[in-house]
């Protein structure tokens, strides 16, 4: 019983509401507060109890544990490719604002577009998303986000692209049985990705 605060980007929420569901199915007398802002919420600070984090650093002042590597790979709508081909270096490409710092998506793109501007940035996953789904360009997109999206994978994963998803708390919060059950409902259900 009592409370849960978890915190994760926007993109993730989709990948782990099946957890979400199961654990609130076997203890419903915790209420679940699912943050999903694009900002990392401080668990020092007691913003939230657990974080469910894309990163292959994870703060070592926090206890967790590697739930899942996650494989990215280049997807596009059927529309677009009808349009364009399968050609990925023909197809128009939305992209991460740079600000956002996805390097190795920067240079994936550079690699295969021959220096061309993308058509469209962005700040968030399910934004990349929209616009795939909508026709705007192409998208590289983590393999759970995109598996029910309708969009067409263009290529095999990239090689090298994989990030480590991540399950975090405080210390002092490692042996609470609801923090605990979450992150073990988490791990098992992540070992089918």
């Amino acid at each position: 019983h009592g409370s849960l605060i978890i915190t994760t980007v926007d993109g993730l929420a989709d990948i782990i509401a099946p957890s979400v569901a199961r654990y609130a199915a076997q203890h419903p007398k915790v209420a679940i507060t699912l943050n999903t802002e694009n900002r990392h919420l401080d668990l020092a600070r007691r913003e939230a109890d657990i974080a469910i984090r894309l990163t292959d650093h994870p703060d070592d002042r926090l206890f967790g544990r590697k739930v899942a590597n996650i494989p990215y790979a280049p997807f596009a709508s059927k529309d677009l490719i009808k349009q364009y081909g399968r050609d990925v270096a023909a197809l128009p490409w939305i992209l991460w604002d740079e600000a956002a710092g996805a390097i190795g998506s920067e240079r994936w793109y550079a690699e295969r577009s021959g220096n061309r501007e993308p058509i469209a940035r962005v700040t968030n996953a399910m934004t990349l998303l929209s616009l795939a789904r909508a026709s705007v360009g192409g998208a590289i997109l983590a393999l759970p986000l995109a598996k029910s999206s309708g969009l067409v994978p263009l290529e095999a994963p990239i090689e090298g692209f994989d990030t480590a998803l991540w399950c975090l708390c405080r210390d002092d919060l490692r042996h609470s049985d609801r923090v605990r059950a979450f992150m073990d409902q988490l791990a098992k259900d992540m070992a089918f990705l």
